[in-house]
């Protein structure tokens, strides 16, 4: 089950956070301020911080991802990102946004994980075809095939035939 840390630090908005997200089935750490995060063993393991005072964030504060309340400005939101945040939700909160920015952030999460598993896992190498050449041009387009064959990535390889004529 996914662990959500909630830290707001007024108590009524706190507890609709968490009664909302428990309700969405994820289990729910729920703190009165960043402070308390280091105190609390029970915020250990958590996958995501729902911060409603994203204000006393600064980089590299938290090592997980991290989703700002506020009812900031666009400056504020700037500064928000800037800190790390993954997304900002305004106050007052809506349900809606709130659970769509939940999802968005460890479904980003979970894939850039999966990618990162994805990049350490050595494929079957496929012949399909055989380039033909020897041309540092050509060892070097061989080289990055090798690089990127073993993973799921899509690439376009763009070539220019207007240095490709043949000797006449």
């Amino acid at each position: 089950m996914t662990k959500i840390l909630v830290v707001e630090p007024l108590r009524g908005i706190r507890n609709a956070l968490t009664e909302l997200l428990r309700h969405e089935g994820y289990e729910v750490c729920a703190l009165d301020s960043l402070e308390s995060i280091a105190n609390s063993p029970d915020s250990q393991g958590a996958t995501l911080l729902v911060c409603g005072s994203p204000e006393k964030m600064v980089w590299g504060c938290v090592d997980i991802p991290w989703i700002a309340l506020s009812e900031g400005g666009m400056e504020e939101v700037l500064g928000f990102f800037r800190a790390g945040a993954s997304d900002f939700v305004p106050k007052p909160v809506e349900v809606s946004a709130l659970l769509k920015a939940v999802r968005g952030v460890l479904a980003h999460t979970e894939a850039a994980q999966n990618s990162a598993t994805t990049l350490h896992t050595k494929k079957k190498p496929c012949q399909r075809y055989t380039i033909v050449g020897s041309s540092p041009k050509t060892t070097r387009l061989k080289r990055l095939i090798e690089l990127v064959a073993p993973t799921d990535a899509r690439v376009l390889v763009a070539v220019s035939y207007t240095h490709l004529r043949a000797h006449e």
